[in-house]
């Protein structure tokens, strides 16, 4: 099914308890995935991990599984509010609960591809989903605010314009 449609459809029935649970599976599974991986192989986390005894990596398996949930949900609640802001700012007409039940329906699978790629030896395929996370993001916030393809770009390039000139900035500063 096309993303246009499925938003148009699942607007309706949006809700943050829906949100929280969509993107909680996600941080369960990716933190279950870090979680094997810092028991049974952690070469792959952080070189020179495999000297650490099994109840350090149990201790950070059970860290990945505690955290991954959490972290993954406020980060989806947080970039939500930033976009909403801008939405906002661009007479976008859409709700907060709309937008982040929206944005929980693609990010799920995209963060469980990119977990994987990472953790692989082709991270660099990553770039990959991260335009797609963007173009679905486009339509996602086209179908919350009723506006076209402009403003939406708008809303999800300008946080990142200001990030950027932010760190660059800070980067400056921290030099100086």
């Amino acid at each position: 099914m096309c993303p246009d449609v499925t938003f148009q459809t699942e607007k309706y029935s949006a809700s943050l308890k829906g949100a929280i649970k969509n993107i909680g599976i996600a941080g369960v599974i990716c933190g279950a995935i870090y979680a094997l991986i810092a028991i049974l192989c952690p070469e792959v986390i952080k070189p020179g991990y495999v000297n650490y005894g099994i109840s350090m990596r149990l201790l950070v398996a059970v860290l990945y599984l505690v955290l991954s949930p959490i972290l993954i949900t406020l980060s989806l609640l947080i970039e939500s509010g930033i976009l909403y802001i801008f939405a906002r700012v661009l007479d976008g007409r859409g709700t907060y609960t709309v937008q982040t039940y929206l944005m929980s329906l693609f990010m799920p699978p995209l963060i469980i591809i990119n977990v994987i790629l990472n953790i692989s030896q082709v991270g660099y395929l990553s770039v990959v989903v991260g335009i797609f996370m963007v173009y679905v993001l486009t339509i996602a916030l086209m179908k919350t605010h009723g506006y076209d393809l402009w403003k939406a770009i708008v809303t999800w390039l300008m946080p990142l314009i200001i990030t950027t000139v932010l760190a660059i900035a800070l980067i400056t500063n921290l030099k100086a």
